[in-house]
């Protein structure tokens, strides 16, 4: 019997040598069914065989019955303990895998690897016992401000009367991606209760705020943790990590996020797609919740860099809405705190409004901000704000208004600047914008779109300024109707013919206009008098708005959208050397997975230094397979 369960071991090791996890199982539950007990190392390397296997499979529980009957079979068997450590591990049980870890000290008490591990499970213990336990409930109704209480809101909202457009804002009972998942008919059975915690129903969170350290998950200072459960379960689905990334190098620090799916039973049926959606309803209700809380516990900058990098996570899942519905959070957030700066998140949520598509709540949103009695100036220049609120008019097909305030901006901007070629500077780029914006009136007037006199005069206020701005040599023909150009630049007065002159009548006479109609009036009165400009009208067919008005939806969404995850201007979300905390795209560096899935690495030095911290969560190693081939 000793040779026949010896020959099937065999036969085991060399399927789990190819990765043949189910058949090797099956190798090694057949060896164990004939061991007649002869010996006890012999069967304690087979039942330890079979843990592993269990391990691959993501089949916890029986996992831990293995583990459990390897020990029982050789309380000498060093290994033994170490499958049975890793299992409390998985299931969150760090009092029990403490206590394994001690008992095989007692056996090997030389060893380093098992020193390292009674010290890493020292600190999660300590660590636990910070988490502060959060049920988070779903609203009966829509809440005045999101992130605080009702009493907390009614009183910002009466300290904030003068902000009406952004107090009119809609806010949702739960974020926008729980409608998603509201009828859980659809989903497969097994992952309903999962989906119904997280997206509509009593969700169980676990967090803690603090610069503390957390050796061999990251190497930096932690800022904020959130775990994610569902009833009855003390495993959680999801366990996020934000921390500041403290490599040598200085400029490599900054926020960072890491995000593990701890739970292994639900990781098994829980798609890639699940998962992020998971993982961002988690954060926002959490921050609708206890944002307040965190915002008090963490310095501004902190708090802000926190929800810059969730912002970038959301956009990265293409989660616009509840990217607008995180900032929309925090600015309330910032105003009932009475937080110093709170326009530079409702700037924030102006930006996220063009992202989804509702350019005129964002152009209104800028505007408010720059209007007297709400303006502050601490943080964005009341210029930049008509010129943000040009771009968003200009993206909602609002050219009357869009040239209001690009005109504003120039007003507000003052006449004193160069203009550079390519665009270098703010007004050089915005009059980029505003010429684009005027292209797009020319071709929204020749394909039939508009046909009114409000946007006739914008089309011949476009090619006088075109006209005066090839004279001044500040405009290359880039768009369109630009080529018209050439016809009204003949058309111009004389001693507007001139470089300087015709420099003069743009950025120290018409754009320092007081409105809009004078900004008109004064371009006209460039032109030799009795002249009558007259646009150029075609049609591209009889389809010619509806193209025009296609096009243009799908590249101002397009433009909105790169336009704030260029603004955002962090890099979130990227693996990290476990060993040295070099980020991926640092040094044009690739990481390299280890078979678990939990860490990475940059070079197998890293990997090598990190083995003893990291070998608690891990099976895959090649330390580990030459151990099991030995047994």
């Amino acid at each position: 019997k000793t040779s026949a369960m010896q020959s099937l071991k065999a036969e085991g090791d060399k399927l789990a040598k190819d990765q043949k996890w189910s058949a090797a199982a099956k190798k090694y539950k057949k060896a164990i069914s004939i061991d007649d007990g002869s010996s006890a190392r012999a069967s304690a390397a087979v039942w330890s065989n079979l843990a592993l296997c269990y391990d691959k499979l993501k089949d916890i529980e029986n996992y831990l019955v293995a583990a459990k009957k390897c020990v029982a079979a050789d309380s000498s068997f060093a290994k033994g303990y170490i499958r049975l450590a890793r299992a409390y591990h998985l299931k969150y049980l760090f009092e029990k895998q403490k206590e394994v870890i001690e008992a095989a000290l007692r056996i090997l008490p030389e060893n380093t690897d098992l020193q390292a591990q009674l010290k890493m499970v020292e600190q999660t213990i300590k660590m636990r016992a910070e988490l502060q336990e959060l049920v988070i409930q779903v609203p009966l109704e829509s809440p005045l401000l999101l992130g605080m209480t009702p009493e907390l809101a009614e009183i910002t909202v009466n300290n904030n009367s003068q902000r009406t457009k952004y107090l009119a804002l809609e806010r949702g009972r739960l974020p926008p991606i729980s409608l998603k998942y509201e009828d859980l008919s659809q989903f497969d059975e097994e992952i309903r209760p999962v989906l119904g915690a997280f997206f509509n129903e009593e969700l169980i969170v676990k967090w803690s705020c603090g610069a503390n350290r957390l050796s061999g998950l990251v190497n930096g200072s932690i800022t904020l943790s959130i775990e994610g459960y569902i009833p009855n379960d003390p495993v959680p689905i999801r366990s996020i990590i934000f921390f500041e990334q403290t490599a040598h190098n200085t400029a490599n620090r900054g926020m960072m996020m890491s995000v593990r799916g701890e739970n292994h039973k639900i990781e098994r049926v829980l798609s890639r797609d699940y998962g992020g959606s998971i993982e961002a309803v988690m954060l926002l209700r959490f921050f609708r919740e206890v944002g307040a809380i965190v915002a008090d516990l963490l310095t501004q900058d902190y708090f802000i860099n926190v929800v810059n990098v969730v912002a970038r996570r959301l956009q990265q899942l293409k989660l616009y809405k509840d990217s607008l519905d995180l900032w929309l959070t925090c600015s309330d957030i910032c105003l009932g705190k009475e937080h110093q700066n709170p326009d530079k998140f409702i700037l924030k949520v102006a930006d996220e409004l063009q992202a989804n598509k509702r350019y005129e709540d964002g152009a209104n949103l800028y505007l408010e901000l720059a209007s007297d009695g709400v303006y502050t100036g601490e943080h964005t220049p009341k210029a930049v704000l008509h010129g943000y609120a040009g771009q968003a008019f200009a993206r909602a097909m609002d050219y009357v208004s869009s040239e209001r305030e690009y005109i504003a901006y120039f007003r507000e901007y003052g006449p004193n600047w160069e203009w550079t070629d390519p665009p270098q500077n703010d007004p050089s780029i915005l009059l980029m914008h505003m010429m684009g914006m005027y292209s797009e009136v020319n071709q929204a007037l020749a394909a039939g779109l508009y046909n009114d006199e409000a946007h006739k005069k914008l089309e011949e206020a476009c090619v006088v300024l075109a006209g005066l701005l090839t004279w001044a040599g500040c405009m290359s023909p880039n768009y369109p109707h630009f080529e018209q150009s050439h016809m009204v630049k003949q058309a111009l007065k004389l001693q507007y013919k001139q470089k300087q002159a015709a420099f003069n009548a743009v950025f120290r006479d018409a754009f320092m206009a007081p409105n809009v109609t004078e900004y008109h009036n004064r371009l006209k009165n460039c032109l030799i008098l009795g002249l009558v400009y007259e646009p150029i009208v075609w049609r591209d067919g009889s389809d010619a708005k509806e193209k025009f008005v296609k096009k243009q939806k799908e590249l101002n969404k397009q433009c909105a959208r790169r336009w704030i995850r260029d603004k955002s201007g962090m890099e979130i979300f990227l693996q990290f050397c476990a060993g040295c905390s070099t980020a991926e795209n640092e040094q044009s560096l690739k990481m390299k997975q280890c078979p678990c899935k939990m860490v990475y690495y940059c070079s197998e030095a890293c990997q090598r230094n990190h083995w003893p911290i990291h070998k608690i969560s891990c099976s895959c190693s090649t330390k580990k397979k030459k151990e099991k081939k030995s047994n």
